[in-house]
């Protein structure tokens, strides 16, 4: 039995009548917390010595972890549901999570560029596009899911800021072996225990995803949803192209 209140879990109960909804009030209002969070966070930390630097971005990893951990310990001791296949970390912002404490314990160019080209989009698309809008926003569950893609976004730019992480397009391919490594296999885990984790097997509701399944089908949908991840890169590196710097400089100076 699902309990009500503040930890009334829904599931897919998406025909809920008392969600927040999309692109309201709520979720503008979010949204513009959420960003103002980011800003705060990433002045902050530009600001700090090296060693202070360290230390928030380990607290900022070690909360992104908390998170996480809260929502699973909300199921086993709320619900009492100690497994259930669809709670898996295999979503792209829970692979994120990983990936992210790598690059805490040992920072390198290969997780820099996972976290920049796929972390950095998937968190502002989850943030944008919520798959959990059928819920009131005063519960736990849409409260920690905006909270920790909003922190997860904080740490990838506050480490941008101070070009910690540097993109380099000439990096990209590490991504794409990411992806490659991991969709496949998470593709035919979807077949069979019906999931829907990365959103590769059914899109997404309220997303792009969602208007590219009703147009091309599934699995059709997944050709434009590369070819948005690929239009995505492209604006990403855009602002790193050294020709596009100069174009820009010079017009400034016009």
């Amino acid at each position: 039995m699902i309990r009500e209140g503040f930890f009334a879990y829904l599931g897919d109960r998406r025909s809920t009548s008392i969600g927040f909804g999309s692109f309201g009030f709520i979720h503008f209002l979010v949204v513009f917390l959420l960003a103002y969070i980011i800003f705060l966070m990433a002045v902050i930390y530009k600001n700090m010595s090296d060693s202070q630097r360290t230390k928030m971005i380990k607290n900022t990893m070690n909360f992104i972890v908390f998170l996480e951990i809260l929502r699973h310990l909300t199921f086993i001791f709320i619900h009492n549901w100690y497994f259930n296949v669809a709670y898996l970390p295999l979503h792209l912002c829970s692979l994120m999570i990983f990936v992210a404490l790598i690059h805490t314990i040992k920072p390198n160019k290969t997780t820099g560029e996972i976290l920049y080209s796929l972390g950095m989009p998937g968190f502002v698309a989850a943030i944008l596009f919520p798959d959990w809008t059928f819920y009131p926003i005063i519960n736990f569950y849409p409260l920690q899911a905006f909270l920790i893609h909003g922190v997860q976004l904080a740490y990838v730019v506050m480490l941008l800021v101070t070009r910690e992480i540097k993109p380099n397009i000439k990096n990209l391919w590490k991504t794409v072996v990411f992806i490659l490594l991991v969709a496949p296999p998470i593709y035919i885990f979807n077949l069979r225990f019906g999931t829907n984790f990365l959103f590769i097997n059914q899109g997404s509701e309220n997303s792009p995803l969602e208007i590219f399944v009703d147009i091309f089908g599934n699995p059709g949908f997944l050709i434009p949803f590369v070819g948005l991840l690929l239009l995505v890169w492209f604006f990403l590196y855009l602002p790193y192209n050294v020709k596009f710097k100069c174009f820009v400089v010079k017009y400034l100076k016009r």
